[in-house]
C-alpha cells in the first residue's frame, strides 16, 4: 500500500503533504488542497501546500492507520539538514511505532509504544493535525500522538465543539488539544482545516483563499 509521503520538511520551505487516508465524513470523496500560511509572533515565516488524497470508501480520516488487510501504513518524511538529506520511515505495526531513519549510506532504527486510537504528527507540517479531528468528542478523545522526526510521544485530548456562529474564516467547529500539546484547529462546514492555533509557541496557521 503506498506510504503517505511528505517532502521538503523544512519550515521555510514549501512542504507538499500527501495523506493516503480516506476522507469521506470529513471532506467528501474529492479530498482536499490547499495552501497554509504560518506565523510566529504575527510575522509569516513560511508556507505549507498539501493535499490530502481521498482513500478507500467509507474508511474516515484517521479512523485507522491500518489498512483494511491489517498490512501497516508508513508516513515518509524527506528532511534536508545542512545540504544534507535523509529520510525518516514510521511505521504503525500493532502495539509499536518503528522509526528508521536512512541517510548517507547508514541506516538507523528505533521503535516507541503505539496505541489506540494513534496519529502521527510533526512540528512544522500542520495538515498532519487534521486527523486528531475524526477523534474528537464532546466529552474529550484521548489519543495518542507519536512524533517521528522527535522521535516523541505524547497524550492528546481531542475536544470537539460546534460553534454558534461562524466567523471571519468561516469555521463551524473547533477542536480544542489539551494535554501534551495546548491549541486549537477550526474546521469549515465540510471538515476542511481552516485554522491552527498554538498560543503558547506565538504560531497561527491559517488557510490561504483557493
Amino acid at each position: 500500500m503506498p506510504a503517505n509521503r511528505i517532502s521538503g520538511a523544512r519550515l521555510l520551505a514549501v512542504p507538499i503533504i500527501f495523506l493516503g487516508m480516506a476522507v469521506t465524513p470529513l471532506l467528501g470523496q474529492g479530498g482536499d488542497r490547499g495552501t497554509f500560511s504560518i506565523k510566529r509572533n504575527g510575522r509569516e515565516i513560511g508556507h505549507e501546500e498539501f493535499e490530502i488524497r481521498p482513500g478507500k470508501a467509507g474508511r474516515p480520516v484517521g479512523d485507522s492507520l491500518l489498512s483494511a488487510a491489517g498490512d501497516p501504513l508508513t508516513l515518509t518524511l524527506d528532511v534536508s539538514r545542512r545540504q544534507q538529506s535523509i529520510q525518516l520511515l514510521a511505521t504503525v505495526g500493532r502495539g509499536r511505532v518503528t522509526i528508521r531513519t536512512v541517510g548517507q549510506g547508514a541506516e538507523s532504527a528505533r521503535e516507541l509504544p503505539g496505541g489506540s486510537p494513534i496519529v502521527m504528527l510533526d512540528d512544522s507540517l500542520y495538515a498532519l493535525y487534521l486527523p486528531l479531528a475524526r477523534y474528537a468528542t464532546e466529552k474529550g478523545q484521548n489519543v495518542v500522538a507519536v512524533y517521528p522526526r522527535a522521535s516523541r510521544r505524547i497524550q492528546i485530548i481531542a475536544t470537539r465543539t460546534a460553534l454558534t456562529a461562524t466567523g471571519d474564516t468561516g469555521a463551524t467547529t473547533v477542536i480544542d488539544l489539551t494535554g501534551g500539546v495546548t491549541g486549537s484547529l477550526f474546521l469549515d462546514a465540510k471538515g476542511r482545516l481552516l485554522e491552527v492555533d498554538f498560543p503558547a509557541a506565538g504560531v497561527e496557521v491559517t488557510r490561504l483563499a483557493d
